[in-house]
C-alpha cells in the first residue's frame, strides 16, 4: 500500500498544476478573443474602403462612358457638317439621340454596379463589426480568476475525498501499542516471579 501523504501531497500539486493551467488557457482565450475582435475591425475598415473605391470607381466609368458618347456625337457631327446635312431632324438627329439614349443607359449600369458592389463590400464591413462586438462579449465574459478558481475547488473537492477514504481505512490513525502483561505467577507480597 502506498503512503496516503505522499498519494495526497501528489494530488494536491496536481490541483495546483490544473489551477495555473485553467487561468492561463481562460487567460490565453480571452487574448485572442479580444485580437480577434480587433483584425475584425481592421477587415472592417478594409472593406468599407473597398467600398468607397468602387464608388469611385463606378463615377470612372460612368464618366468614361459619357466622354465615349461625347466623342462619338462629335465624329458623327463633323460628319454630317462636312456633308452638309441636317443634324436637327431625320436620320442625323435619330442617331445623335440614340447615343445619348444608349450612353446613357450604360452610364446608369455602370452606376448600378458599382452600387451593388459597394453594397456588398459595406456588408462585410457590418458583417465584421459584428463578429468583432460577439468577440469582445465572449472575451469580456471569461474571468480567468472564475476558471482557476473553479478548477481549484473541484482538485479541493477531490482532495478531500480522497482524505477522508484514507481517513475511514484508518491510513492516519496510530497503532496501538501493546500492553504489557506479566506472564509470570503473582507471588504472595504482589510480586512476580
Amino acid at each position: 500500500m502506498c503512503n496516503p501523504m505522499v498519494t495526497l501531497g501528489a494530488q494536491a500539486l496536481s490541483g495546483g498544476m490544473a489551477t495555473a493551467a485553467a487561468y492561463g488557457q481562460a487567460r490565453s482565450q480571452r487574448s485572442g478573443l479580444r485580437y480577434e475582435a480587433d483584425m475584425a475591425d481592421l477587415n472592417a475598415v478594409t472593406s468599407e474602403r473597398q467600398a468607397a473605391a468602387a464608388l469611385e470607381r463606378g463615377q470612372f466609368q460612368v464618366n468614361q462612358v459619357r466622354r465615349s458618347a461625347a466623342q462619338i456625337k462629335g465624329t458623327a457631327r463633323q460628319t454630317y457638317g462636312r456633308s452638309n446635312i441636317e443634324m436637327n431632324s431625320g436620320t442625323p438627329a435619330e442617331v445623335l439621340t440614340g447615343v445619348d439614349v444608349m450612353s446613357e443607359v450604360d452610364a446608369q449600369q455602370a452606376e448600378i454596379n458599382a452600387i451593388r458592389e459597394a453594397w456588398g463590400y459595406r456588408t462585410q464591413a457590418e458583417s465584421q463589426r459584428s463578429a468583432a462586438r460577439s468577440g469582445r462579449a465572449t472575451a469580456s465574459a471569461i474571468s480567468p480568476g472564475m476558471a482557476a478558481a473553479t478548477t481549484l475547488l473541484g482538485s479541493a473537492t477531490s482532495w478531500a475525498g480522497s482524505y477522508a477514504a484514507f481517513d475511514k481505512a484508518g491510513a492516519f490513525s496510530k497503532p496501538s501499542s501493546p500492553r504489557p502483561t506479566s506472564r509470570g505467577r503473582q507471588m504472595a507480597g504482589g510480586g512476580v516471579y
